[in-house]
């Protein structure tokens, strides 16, 4: 993962690009889920704890999801992050991409902005098919602080990229259980070479006590204060394996909005070489709307 800031990025800047080949069966569902409305927007609040529940940090995560129609339908996703430290250290970070309908590939990262010391990590790309070679994409990198260094790189793979992550095990059906090839395109930036590995994904019934009574309500669900969900696992199949991360996605939509919402991430995170819990990060559901 992303050696940057601090460890709770981990999930604020998942950057993937995934595979068309699986071992298994992987399949997205029919239809997007988001596609019913314009444009959908998640606010959720972030809390970083240590093994014994000491709060490490806090902060919040936006992510704006909208619908570009016309011939070739596209999406473009914009992501807002800010999380303050236990030191009182702030690390702020924004993206946005766009990418097809049809398979989820993207199309450019217009930018992704760090804060502070950490602009260095700046970066933006363009993903294309190479006109003498159209199963090859070509990403063409921009990166630094001022974007001002430059480095183009080619895979066979369908590009994904961003935060993204979660949006795209959200197109994923839940009857799917098996490995994908996917490239974290960060790491494939500091190498310099396109490096895929298997990403395994598995989803099961559960449920969610996390939210007040009030909340469900307003959500649309006419129940106390439990959430029916489908709870999704996302673990990397090669070194370094680390453990899953889960995602848990509403099993019927909101009122008035679209379905598979993503209501709630959590990762554990290990030391190393014990494997006993380091610190746990947890993002969870604060405010749901859409526009049309």
């Amino acid at each position: 993962m992303k050696k940057i800031i601090s460890v709770i990025l981990i999930l604020a800047l998942c950057l993937f690009a995934v595979g068309c080949s699986s071992t298994s069966e992987v399949a997205f569902d029919d239809e997007r889920p988001w596609q019913n409305h314009k444009s959908e927007k998640c606010e959720y609040t972030v809390k970083q704890l240590s093994a014994d529940g000491t709060k490490l940090g806090e902060g919040t995560y936006t992510t704006t999801l909208t619908v570009n129609p016309g011939e070739n339908v596209t999406y473009t996703y914009k992501t807002e992050f800010e999380f303050t430290r236990a030191d009182g250290g702030v690390d702020k970070i924004t993206s946005e991409s766009e990418f097809n309908r049809s398979l989820l590939c993207i199309k450019t990262s217009k930018e992704t902005d760090f804060s502070g010391n950490n602009k260095k990590n700046n970066y933006r790309f363009e993903a294309y098919h190479d006109s003498s070679d159209p199963e090859k994409m070509i990403v063409a990198y921009e990166y630094g602080e001022n974007f001002e260094n430059t480095k183009t790189l080619s895979s066979r793979y369908v590009n994904y990229d961003n935060e993204y992550l979660f949006c795209f095990a959200r197109a994923i059906n839940v009857k799917s259980v098996g490995e994908i090839k996917v490239v974290n395109l960060y790491e494939s930036l500091l190498s310099g070479s396109i490096d895929n590995f298997g990403l395994y994904y598995h989803a099961e019934d559960s449920s969610l006590t996390d939210f007040k009574k009030e909340t469900l309500n307003g959500w649309g669900f006419d129940t106390e204060d439990v959430l029916a969900c489908h709870k999704v696992s996302l673990r990397r199949m090669s070194a370094p394996y680390g453990t899953p991360i889960e995602v848990w996605y509403g099993k019927e939509a909101f009122a008035g909005g679209n379905a598979k919402v993503p209501v709630k991430i959590f990762y554990e995170a290990p030391k190393a070489p014990s494997g006993e819990t380091d610190y746990t990060i947890t993002y969870l559901l604060s405010s749901y709307s859409v526009e049309d």
